[in-house]
């Protein structure tokens, strides 16, 4: 739920809540009681307030209601993905489709 999400994030970045409230202007109390409640009822301006300041997609906090969503490392690799132009995404692709037939080859054939 985006409690236990939420506080799984602070807690790997060494963060509290009273760091992300200064930096987000949520007030504390509210963030603690996101956290407590735990569930999947928040409102989406303060989702997306606490998304920009931890620089975290919003479907981390929705992992488990569907296909596996990637770890924070994946997530790390796709928001920096993202930021690059035309040139690097073909360069990842090309990389990327050159790994894959290398592990492909190396798979025992059936």
């Amino acid at each position: 739920m985006i409690g236990m999400t939420l506080k799984k994030i602070l807690d790997e970045r060494g963060m509290n809540v009273n760091k992300l409230s200064r930096c987000t202007g949520i007030p504390a109390q509210t963030l603690y009681s996101v956290i407590r409640r735990d569930s999947m009822k928040i409102d989406f301006d303060i989702l997306l307030r606490i998304c920009e300041e931890l620089d975290v997609p919003v479907e981390v906090f929705y992992e488990g209601r569907g296909a596996p969503l990637p770890d924070m490392e994946e997530w790390d690799v796709v928001l920096r993905y993202r930021r690059l132009d035309d040139h690097g995404r073909r360069m990842i692709g090309v990389v990327m489709n050159a790994e894959l037939e290398r592990v492909e080859a190396m798979r025992p054939k059936s």
